[in-house]
């Protein structure tokens, strides 16, 4: 096989170099993110319970839900907790459960269960878990003195909010931390008594006030138009003008028999950053979002929203790009030091530059096709292939050393340019596929774990069989072809041409060679 390809240099460099051209392009669409995306098996239902003891949701709600709920499939655990308005349950599914279908299945029965719930008690709420819905970073907004924290919240809400949500490869943008505002009616009894009313008159004046009406369609000739009246109150001013009928027959505006105002509404706990209170906006990013460049969007809009609104400090926290661009960095300085490695230790033993230039072109070509096998088998760019990588490139640097040395030793030897890359190659090639296939055996079973462990090292098992499998192609493939066109018209090497230090170390070992087997009793 290495006769046939040799023969053929610019069919095999015409491969390489689409192979390495379909790999770059591959490489800008592959998905980048802190951790490949799991569907951990687990669903959360979440109970809002307002001015609820913990007593009253589990008896109230939470029984009925966990009874409802005990005959999903694949269900392993179901544990609940209730506290002080909230409610939760936390359903564990066994990992072979596919999760899209347990998802549907719990919003099915929460639908059939509602109508048992308390009245008045908002739909309980389905949590699927996935790693993807970790946040990519949270943006910590922090009233300066003196502003108000309601303002700040409606800011935070209304503005800053959307305008994160506009950016791309934002999916989700969520806040903790708000102080919300209400809207209060204080009945003023004197003036509800002087008119012969009561209390209750004014509450059903606000029931009726706040009702949504159907929609009216009025048809035009040829056209229908459909409306919708605008019933509801949203404004104390909206609600001081509802009218009250009083029993001598006049209507009383509301705003005469209450006071009408916004209020913050009572917090059960704060958001601190340091000692001060903040917001958190927390972002998502979408699945096939690149975090390298949703990061530094996010950063812009941050020191327009430090330009926009002085009175406000904005602080980014928990950038899990720092994360990533840390394991970016480490694969980068694997492959410098291993090329400054490999470039010294040929330079030093064989004394000659090219060999060094061969090992810098197959280092970055086998990387880069390994990007191809990231593409079919869907996996990102994360810590954990990344890693993988890294494990894969000191063993492909091995490879190639030992290839371009063994073609070197084969032309010392007497042979011809063609026939020493040819013998060299297929000399250490059952010993290269078996270190290689021994690494593997390592490796692959992981891919068949079961469990969030099988699916989490998933991505590192395919990184370093698929940078291994590569780096074996380059070494006996690419490198014997680059060998054959670098060298093509020099001189055939002379014996010794490794040079002073490597025969000073031929000596050293020889010498102590003889000295461990002309003691053997001192050195068992």
């Amino acid at each position: 096989m290495v006769r046939f390809l040799l023969a053929r240099p610019i069919a095999v460099f015409m491969t390489f170099l689409a192979l390495m051209v379909f790999s770059f392009i591959v490489l800008r669409t592959l998905p980048i993110s802190l951790l490949p995306p799991i569907d951990v098996p687990q669903i959360v239902v979440k109970v809002n319970y307002p001015n609820a003891s913990p007593e009253a949701i589990e008896q109230n709600v939470l029984r009925s839900i966990r009874e409802g709920l005990i005959t999903l499939n694949g269900l392993e655990e179901m544990d609940s907790k209730a506290g002080s308005e909230v409610g939760t349950i936390r359903l564990t599914f066994d990992y072979a459960t596919q999760m899209e279908l347990a998802y549907i299945d719990v919003n099915e029965k929460i639908d059939r269960i509602t109508n048992s719930l308390p009245e008045g008690l908002a739909r309980p709420e389905v949590i699927r878990i996935n790693t993807s819905d970790i946040p990519v970073a949270r943006v910590q907004v922090i009233p300066k003195e003196g502003i108000d924290e309601i303002e700040v919240s409606q800011l935070a809400e209304n503005v800053l909010k959307k305008r994160i949500e506009q950016l791309p490869g934002v999916s989700l943008v969520d806040i903790n931390g708000k102080k919300e505002r209400i809207i209060t009616v204080e009945p003023n009894e004197a003036a509800i008594r002087a008119l012969g009313m009561t209390q209750q008159q004014v509450i059903s004046a606000i029931q009726a006030g706040n009702s949504e009406l159907p929609g009216v369609s009025v048809k035009d000739g040829q056209f229908r138009y459909y409306l919708r009246l605008a019933t509801r109150v949203d404004t104390p001013s909206d609600i001081e003008s509802l009218p009250v009928l009083a029993p001598s027959g006049a209507i009383v505006p509301l705003g005469r028999l209450a006071k009408v105002s916004y209020q913050a509404q009572e917090m059960l706990g704060y958001h601190l950053y340091g000692e001060r209170k903040a917001l958190v906006i927390t972002v998502h990013k979408q699945a096939a979002a690149k975090m390298n460049e949703l990061m530094p969007e996010l950063k812009k809009a941050l020191e327009l929203f430090r330009t926009d609104y002085p009175r406000v400090d904005f602080e980014l926290t928990q950038d899990q790009s720092n994360l990533l661009n840390a394991a970016i960095s480490n694969l980068q300085t694997s492959l410098l030091f291993g090329g400054l490695f490999a470039f010294g230790v040929l330079f030093l033993f064989m004394k000659d530059y090219r060999l060094p230039i061969i090992i810098g072109v197959s280092l970055p070509s086998s990387l880069l096709i390994s990007f191809l096998v990231f593409y079919f088998f869907n996996i990102s760019i994360n810590i954990i292939s990344l890693s993988g990588l890294a494990l894969g490139i000191g063993m492909l640097i091995d490879n190639s050393i030992i290839v371009l040395d063994n073609i070197s030793r084969k032309r010392e030897s007497g042979l011809t340019l063609f026939e020493a890359c040819v013998s060299g190659v297929n000399e250490v090639m059952s010993a290269l596929v078996s270190s290689v296939l021994t690494t593997l055996s390592v490796f692959v079973p992981l891919v068949f774990l079961s469990g969030i462990s099988g699916a989490l090292f998933f991505d590192q098992a395919v990184a370093v069989a698929a940078i291994l499998s590569v780096s074996l192609a380059v070494a006996f493939i690419l490198l014997p072809m680059l060998y054959f066109l670098f060298f093509s018209k020099s001189k055939k090497q002379e014996d010794g041409s490794e040079g002073a230090f490597f025969s000073k170390i031929l000596d050293l070992y020889e010498k102590g060679y003889r000295a461990v087997f002309g003691n053997r009793k001192i050195a068992l």
